[in-house]
């Protein structure tokens, strides 16, 4: 058990320090570049993007489909794409939410807008908590050192009987 155990929490350690790298990374180019991808389907648009700081989640949805069974609603192409940071763009929702979280619902006779905001930071602190407890499960589930106490890891070479750290009696060696 240990074995896989120990497997599972170096993996999932070093997952959650690329996602870090890579939330640390993203916020930084968030504030030159505006990223954004972009799904389409038949009668709305999802799009992810990230800028100022902040990644925004928004989907939108027409009200109708028209009778050759496209869309009314055209959103940006499908894709990945980037552009140089617009200072302008969403800067009232924004302005509206400075801690960075933010929702935004509106519906209409056109259709529905969903936006969600979250911060950088917030991913990344998420990220940095992630490894730390895999880097602290992956401490506890090390294998006890030849020659150190099972219990608490002192070394005890020189006390073979009993460990003076925490009094426990030193098992017999098969």
């Amino acid at each position: 058990m240990r074995p896989a155990l120990r497997i599972v929490t170096t993996g999932w350690t070093a997952l959650s320090l690329l996602l870090l790298v890579a939330a640390i990374g993203l916020w930084a180019r968030s504030y030159w570049h505006a990223d954004r991808y972009t799904r389409n389907w038949p009668n709305g648009t999802e799009t992810v993007q990230s800028l100022r700081g902040r990644l925004v989640w928004s989907r939108m949805e027409a009200a109708g489909v028209t009778a050759a069974g496209t869309a009314a609603l055209r959103g940006p192409p499908a894709g990945f794409a980037t552009a140089p940071a617009d200072r302008e763009l969403l800067a009232g929702f924004f302005a509206e939410h400075p801690s960075g979280f933010g929702r935004l619902d509106k519906a209409d006779r056109w259709g529905t807008l969903a936006t969600r905001m979250a911060p950088h930071w917030a991913l990344a602190a998420a990220a940095a908590l992630l490894a730390a407890v895999g880097l602290w499960a992956r401490r506890r589930c090390a294998p006890a050192r030849p020659g150190g106490c099972p219990q608490c890891g002192y070394d005890l070479r020189a006390t073979p009987d009993r460990c003076p750290e925490c009094g426990r009696a030193a098992s017999p060696i098969a």
